[in-house]
This record gives structure tokens, sequence and C-alpha cells, in this order.
């Protein structure tokens, strides 16, 4: 086994994931107070977890690359090349994952993936997924540029949506996976997580974006503290796959003075909101309803 997978550096990981979990899952806007968190979360053995029990599982079975395996040109290609990514696409398929890919290109079944806990389940559908993108990217590039939803994923809990959110944004958010399941098409493939957490309900207006998306960007995507580890949250899926400068556009913000009343001569501030939250070419993640 290399010292990558050993067992102190897996459970250091499961440890760093976890306090990540909790610094982006309960906000903070004072700077001294998220220090002060996270010294008390990483000081000292034991404090959000306890010493690992250790079970020794059979392995699944293995396909030794997808070279070997019998799948559309572009298809296979694409998953071969996406598996020298990192991005959770892995060069050794379980033999129930190849079992799938080929019930579902080759005779176009229905899937139902019933195996184990970490078995790649989620690599089971999503393969197909992206291999059913990439020939619609190769054979219809016209269609791909047409907005529309081409797949739906549904899941009972948020935190599970936030884990395939994580995995999502891992994979699309590698600027070459994302070329690569679009082709030559000219435009990338989007995702978006919605459910109760995703801003806003209800029909979009001025008042609302300044009481859900402005708090959002100005406290937590624009906040020192969070992008200053920007590159470490990415890894982790923990950052969209957008281009939150221009999508936000705070450089569209101005300012006006009051003419008269009590406050004549102050300056307030003018959002321009209808000229802002502008979905670019290169995101491939919508944020917002």
């Amino acid at each position: 086994m290399s010292e990558k997978y050993s067992i102190q550096n897996m459970l250091a990981v499961l440890n760093r994931t976890f306090i990540a979990y909790l610094e982006m899952q309960y906000h903070i806007k004072d700077e001294s107070l998220i220090r002060e968190r996270h010294q008390m979360l990483t000081q000292g053995e034991n404090i959000i977890s306890r010493s690992p029990f250790i079970e020794a599982t059979p392995v699944y079975e293995q396909v030794q690359s997808f070279q070997k395996v019998d799948l559309p040109n572009i298809v296979k290609d694409t998953l071969i090349k996406l598996s020298d990514l990192n991005v959770g696409i892995y060069p050794k398929p379980y033999h129930h994952q190849v079992e799938a890919l080929h019930a579902f290109f080759n005779d176009h079944k229905d899937l139902i993936i019933s195996t184990g806990t970490g078995s790649g389940k989620t690599e089971s559908f999503l393969m197909p997924v992206l291999g059913n993108l990439t020939i619609e990217a190769s054979e219809r590039p016209d269609s791909v540029k047409l907005p529309g939803c081409r797949a739906l994923l549904l899941y009972p809990l948020n935190a599970l949506v936030n884990d395939q959110l994580g995995r999502l944004r891992k994979l699309f958010g590698n600027i070459e996976a994302a070329k690569l399941i679009s082709g030559n098409s000219g435009r990338y493939f989007r995702f978006g997580a919605y459910n109760s957490r995703t801003p806003y309900p209800g029909q979009r207006s001025n008042a609302k974006d300044s009481q859900y998306i402005q708090p959002l960007f100005e406290d937590y995507y624009n906040n020192p503290s969070f992008l200053n580890r920007k590159d470490q949250l990415e890894t982790m899926g923990k950052w969209p796959s957008k281009n939150l400068s221009s999508f936000y556009a705070k450089h569209l913000e101005t300012k006006t003075q009051f003419k008269s009343g009590k406050r004549a001569g102050e300056y307030r501030p003018v959002h321009n909101w209808k000229d802002r939250l502008k979905t670019q070419a290169e995101d491939r993640e919508l944020l917002t309803r």
C-alpha cells in the first residue's frame, strides 16, 4: 500500500474534510471567530474524531482498463482521458460499472445499481451520463448550444446533494475535463443544485437580490478568509465552477446622492441588479434558481 493511502493519511484526510465541511456549512462573518473556531477544531487529538476501527472487506472485481471495454469509441476515449485527470473517473473500473456501461450503450437498457457501500454506484450512473453528453457534443454540436436539461439526479437528503455537488464540481470544474466532455461544440455543459438552500425562492427582484445574493457574496465568496483558501476549496469540490467575479459584477454598482431631506448630500449605493448575475460563457455551474 502506498503512503498516500495509509491508514494514518486517510484518517488525516477524513479529519480535514470534516473540518472543512463544518467551516463551510456554518458560516461566521467575524474573521477572529473563524480563526478561533479553526484553532479549536484542529488543536490536539480526538477533537472531532476518535481512533478508527479497521474492517477488512473484499475488493470488488476490477477491469484492467476502459481500453478493453466494448463501448462507442467517443465514449471510451473520453473515459480513458478523464481517468488521467484525477476528477473521480478511475482508470480501472469495477466489473459492475463496466456491465452498467455495456447495458446502457450497447443494449439500451435502463439501470438499477444495487451494489454495496463504496462500490462506485455514483460512477455507475454518472459515466453513462457523461458518455451521452460526449456523444451529443460529437454528433449534434448544434444541439449542445441549446439550453435544456440533459440529466436529472434526485436525492432524498441535502447531505447527499452536497456530496454529489462536490463530485460534479471536481469533474466539470476541471477545465480540461469540461473541454473533453463538450468537444468542439463551442459551449460547456452546465450543472446546478436545486434544493432548499439554492438562492433564492420566488420570482427574482431587486429587493431579493439584495437580501439573498449580496450577503452570499460579501460574507462568503468575497470574504478574504475564504478567498485565501480558494484553491484548496476547489480541490475539495467546495467552490463553484463559475467565474464568480464576472457573475457578481460588483464593478457595475454605482452611487447616487440624496437631493433633499435629512440625508441630503449623502450617497447611497445603486446595485443595478438588472445588469448583474449573468451566466458567463466559461461557467460550468448555475448558482441561483
